[in-house]
């Protein structure tokens, strides 16, 4: 073979070999454009399908409350509502009634509270005195003692014989 036909050859592979791609390219294109339009077709389907189901369970639950509504007697929902109305004012005397005695116990609790610390003052101050009047006994005892030598258990059983004396 020549140089010419070795070139008309490659020439015309390179040619079919680019034609192949180009049909490739465009089948590969044709088959994006049918998924595209599946899933598309798809997508419109689950929609309408949701929409029924929507449309569907609306129609249920219409029917549901009519059936409901249906099965209960005026009487009794008449009943029904006046012992809701009954019950509510109940509920609302009760009310009222805890709300004044709340109020009435946060007034005490207040009185009593300041009685309280008045006399917890007085108890701390009465300990105090206390404490001081034992504490100056103690030292009048300790000078007893030292003065006169003079134990408070000799005074004690001193007392006790002049006691036993005069009855």
């Amino acid at each position: 073979m020549s140089n010419q036909e070795t070139k008309n050859t490659i020439e015309t592979e390179t040619q079919t070999t680019k034609k192949e791609e180009k049909k490739e390219e465009e089948k590969e294109t044709e088959q994006k454009e049918e998924t595209e339009q599946q899933d598309e077709k798809e997508t419109k389907t689950t929609e309408k399908k949701e929409k029924t189901k929507k449309k569907s369970t609306e129609t249920q639950q219409t029917k549901l409350v009519q059936t409901i509504q249906n099965m209960i007697e005026k009487e009794d929902l008449k009943k029904i509502m006046t012992f809701q109305k009954h019950s509510f004012n109940n509920v609302k005397d009760t009310n009222e009634a805890l709300t004044k005695f709340n109020k009435f116990s946060s007034e005490e609790f207040s009185e009593l509270k300041n009685n309280f610390v008045y006399y917890a003052k007085t108890l701390v101050q009465m300990k105090k005195d206390l404490s001081y009047c034992y504490k100056k006994i103690g030292n009048m005892k300790k000078k007893i003692q030292d003065e006169y030598q003079i134990t408070p258990s000799l005074i004690r059983s001193t007392l006790e014989n002049k006691k036993t004396n005069i009855n």
